[in-house]
Protein backbone atom coordinates (compact mmCIF):
# COMPACT_ATOMS: atom_id res chain seq x y z
CA UNK A 1 0.00 0.00 0.00
CA UNK A 2 2.74 2.33 0.72
CA UNK A 3 4.18 1.86 -2.76
CA UNK A 4 1.09 2.73 -4.27
CA UNK A 5 0.61 5.47 -2.42
CA UNK A 6 4.67 6.74 -3.22
CA UNK A 7 3.54 5.96 -6.84
CA UNK A 8 1.08 8.51 -6.86
CA UNK A 9 3.21 11.22 -4.93
CA UNK A 10 6.11 10.51 -7.46
CA UNK A 11 3.19 10.73 -10.27
CA UNK A 12 2.38 14.36 -9.04
CA UNK A 13 5.96 15.76 -8.07
CA UNK A 14 8.97 12.98 -9.85
CA UNK A 15 11.37 15.30 -8.01
CA UNK A 16 10.64 13.75 -4.66
CA UNK A 17 13.49 12.57 -3.56
CA UNK A 18 12.42 11.54 -0.10
CA UNK A 19 9.48 9.48 -1.93
CA UNK A 20 12.04 7.81 -4.07
CA UNK A 21 14.29 6.89 -0.94
CA UNK A 22 10.94 5.15 1.04
CA UNK A 23 10.19 3.73 -1.87
CA UNK A 24 13.72 2.12 -2.27
CA UNK A 25 13.57 1.18 1.37
CA UNK A 26 10.15 -0.57 1.12
CA UNK A 27 11.42 -2.95 -1.90
CA UNK A 28 14.68 -3.90 0.15
CA UNK A 29 12.48 -4.39 3.48
CA UNK A 30 10.25 -6.62 1.34
CA UNK A 31 12.88 -8.15 -0.47
CA UNK A 32 11.24 -7.13 -3.79
CA UNK A 33 14.44 -6.82 -5.64
CA UNK A 34 12.90 -7.11 -9.08
CA UNK A 35 9.48 -5.06 -8.27
CA UNK A 36 12.52 -3.02 -7.14
CA UNK A 37 14.09 -2.25 -10.49
CA UNK A 38 10.98 -2.57 -12.24
CA UNK A 39 9.43 0.35 -10.62
CA UNK A 40 12.54 2.48 -11.10
CA UNK A 41 12.80 2.07 -14.86
CA UNK A 42 9.62 3.36 -15.11
CA UNK A 43 10.26 5.91 -13.08
CA UNK A 44 13.41 6.69 -15.59
CA UNK A 45 10.94 6.24 -18.46
CA UNK A 46 8.94 9.21 -17.32
CA UNK A 47 11.95 11.10 -15.90
CA UNK A 48 15.09 10.13 -17.59
CA UNK A 49 16.77 12.88 -15.19
CA UNK A 50 16.57 11.68 -11.99
CA UNK A 51 19.65 11.12 -9.98
CA UNK A 52 17.65 9.26 -7.22
CA UNK A 53 16.15 6.93 -9.69
CA UNK A 54 19.60 6.08 -11.33
CA UNK A 55 21.55 5.82 -7.75
CA UNK A 56 18.48 3.47 -6.22
CA UNK A 57 18.20 1.22 -9.87
CA UNK A 58 21.79 0.86 -9.57
CA UNK A 59 21.70 -0.66 -5.90
CA UNK A 60 18.33 -2.84 -7.09
CA UNK A 61 20.77 -4.22 -9.70
CA UNK A 62 23.56 -4.98 -7.16
CA UNK A 63 20.85 -6.57 -5.23
CA UNK A 64 19.61 -8.74 -7.98
CA UNK A 65 23.71 -9.88 -8.65
CA UNK A 66 23.49 -7.64 -12.41
CA UNK A 67 26.55 -5.66 -11.56
CA UNK A 68 27.28 -4.60 -14.85
CA UNK A 69 23.74 -3.18 -15.15
CA UNK A 70 24.31 -1.67 -11.86
CA UNK A 71 27.69 0.08 -13.54
CA UNK A 72 25.69 1.76 -16.44
CA UNK A 73 23.36 3.25 -13.90
CA UNK A 74 25.60 4.32 -11.46
CA UNK A 75 27.56 5.71 -14.44
CA UNK A 76 24.38 7.52 -15.09
CA UNK A 77 23.78 8.99 -11.92
CA UNK A 78 27.66 10.43 -12.39
CA UNK A 79 26.40 12.21 -15.84
CA UNK A 80 23.73 13.60 -13.56
CA UNK A 81 26.08 14.59 -10.66
CA UNK A 82 29.39 13.52 -10.92
CA UNK A 83 30.31 14.59 -7.02
CA UNK A 84 27.47 12.24 -5.78
CA UNK A 85 29.26 9.98 -3.38
CA UNK A 86 26.63 7.51 -2.81
CA UNK A 87 26.52 6.55 -6.39
CA UNK A 88 31.03 6.48 -6.41
CA UNK A 89 30.84 4.17 -3.16
CA UNK A 90 28.84 2.07 -4.45
CA UNK A 91 30.13 1.81 -8.12
CA UNK A 92 33.23 0.63 -6.22
CA UNK A 93 30.82 -2.23 -4.25
CA UNK A 94 29.78 -3.40 -7.27
CA UNK A 95 33.53 -3.23 -8.89
CA UNK A 96 34.90 -5.02 -5.94
CA UNK A 97 31.80 -8.12 -6.31
CA UNK A 98 33.32 -8.25 -10.05
CA UNK A 99 36.98 -8.20 -8.59
CA UNK A 100 37.39 -5.16 -10.36
CA UNK A 101 39.90 -4.31 -7.89
CA UNK A 102 41.80 -1.25 -9.41
CA UNK A 103 38.82 0.17 -10.48
CA UNK A 104 36.82 -0.32 -7.52
CA UNK A 105 39.80 1.46 -5.76
CA UNK A 106 39.41 4.74 -7.80
CA UNK A 107 35.24 4.78 -7.07
CA UNK A 108 35.94 4.08 -3.70
CA UNK A 109 38.41 6.70 -3.38
CA UNK A 110 35.97 9.29 -5.24
CA UNK A 111 33.69 8.65 -2.45
CA UNK A 112 35.26 9.85 0.28
CA UNK A 113 34.33 13.11 1.57
CA UNK A 114 36.82 15.90 2.98
CA UNK A 115 35.85 14.56 6.61
CA UNK A 116 35.07 11.12 5.86
CA UNK A 117 32.95 9.60 9.02
CA UNK A 118 31.70 6.11 7.23
CA UNK A 119 34.17 3.31 8.71
CA UNK A 120 32.75 1.00 5.84
CA UNK A 121 34.11 3.31 3.17
CA UNK A 122 37.95 2.61 4.64
CA UNK A 123 36.70 -0.85 4.90
CA UNK A 124 36.02 -1.46 1.55
CA UNK A 125 39.16 -0.12 0.44
CA UNK A 126 41.14 -2.17 2.82
CA UNK A 127 39.30 -5.01 1.69
CA UNK A 128 40.10 -4.47 -2.39
CA UNK A 129 43.89 -3.47 -1.22
CA UNK A 130 44.15 -6.86 0.88
CA UNK A 131 42.59 -8.84 -2.65
CA UNK A 132 45.44 -7.23 -4.22
CA UNK A 133 48.00 -8.28 -1.71
CA UNK A 134 49.04 -4.79 -0.54
CA UNK A 135 48.79 -6.22 2.94
CA UNK A 136 50.25 -2.70 4.52
CA UNK A 137 47.98 -0.81 2.32
CA UNK A 138 45.06 -2.97 3.42
CA UNK A 139 45.81 -2.32 7.31
CA UNK A 140 46.25 1.32 6.98
CA UNK A 141 42.63 1.07 5.57
CA UNK A 142 41.61 -1.65 8.24
CA UNK A 143 42.92 0.39 11.22
CA UNK A 144 41.48 3.89 9.88
CA UNK A 145 37.85 1.50 9.85
CA UNK A 146 38.40 1.00 13.63
CA UNK A 147 39.68 4.48 14.29
CA UNK A 148 36.05 5.66 13.17
CA UNK A 149 33.72 2.46 14.78
CA UNK A 150 35.31 -0.40 16.98
CA UNK A 151 32.65 -2.87 16.16
CA UNK A 152 33.03 -3.37 12.77
CA UNK A 153 34.12 -7.15 13.09
CA UNK A 154 35.25 -7.38 9.86
CA UNK A 155 37.81 -4.79 10.04
CA UNK A 156 39.39 -6.88 12.88
CA UNK A 157 39.28 -9.71 10.22
CA UNK A 158 41.17 -8.20 8.03
CA UNK A 159 44.05 -6.70 10.36
CA UNK A 160 44.29 -9.92 11.05
CA UNK A 161 44.47 -11.25 7.66
CA UNK A 162 47.24 -8.77 7.17
CA UNK A 163 49.38 -9.71 9.96
CA UNK A 164 49.04 -13.69 9.15
CA UNK A 165 50.35 -12.14 5.76
CA UNK A 166 53.21 -10.17 6.91
CA UNK A 167 54.41 -13.24 9.50
CA UNK A 168 53.46 -11.82 12.69
CA UNK A 169 51.34 -14.01 13.92
CA UNK A 170 50.86 -13.11 17.77
CA UNK A 171 49.43 -9.15 16.05
CA UNK A 172 46.95 -11.91 14.08
CA UNK A 173 45.51 -14.05 16.52
CA UNK A 174 44.78 -10.89 18.91
CA UNK A 175 43.06 -9.27 15.93
CA UNK A 176 41.06 -12.37 14.87
CA UNK A 177 40.21 -12.74 18.78
CA UNK A 178 38.79 -9.19 19.06
CA UNK A 179 36.95 -10.48 15.61
CA UNK A 180 35.36 -13.45 17.00
CA UNK A 181 34.12 -11.27 20.17
CA UNK A 182 32.65 -8.94 18.01
CA UNK A 183 30.93 -11.80 15.86
CA UNK A 184 31.26 -15.42 17.58
CA UNK A 185 29.41 -16.69 14.63
CA UNK A 186 31.86 -15.35 12.08
CA UNK A 187 33.38 -18.68 10.26
CA UNK A 188 35.69 -16.92 8.44
CA UNK A 189 37.66 -15.52 11.44
CA UNK A 190 37.04 -19.41 13.06
CA UNK A 191 38.81 -20.78 9.92
CA UNK A 192 41.69 -18.66 9.42
CA UNK A 193 42.50 -18.55 13.34
CA UNK A 194 42.50 -22.21 13.05
CA UNK A 195 45.45 -21.59 10.56
CA UNK A 196 47.56 -19.67 12.66
CA UNK A 197 47.38 -22.00 15.50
Amino acid sequence: KTIEYLTKALDLNPDNDLAIYEAAYCFDLLSLTEEGITFFRRLLDKHPYSLEAWFNLGVSYINAGLYEKSLEAFDYALAIEPEHEPSWFHKGYALNLMERYPEALDALFNSLAEEETDPMKYYYIGECYEKMDDYEQARKQYLQTIKLDETVADAWVGLGVCEMELVRINEAVRYFTKGLELDPDNLRVQSLQDDVH
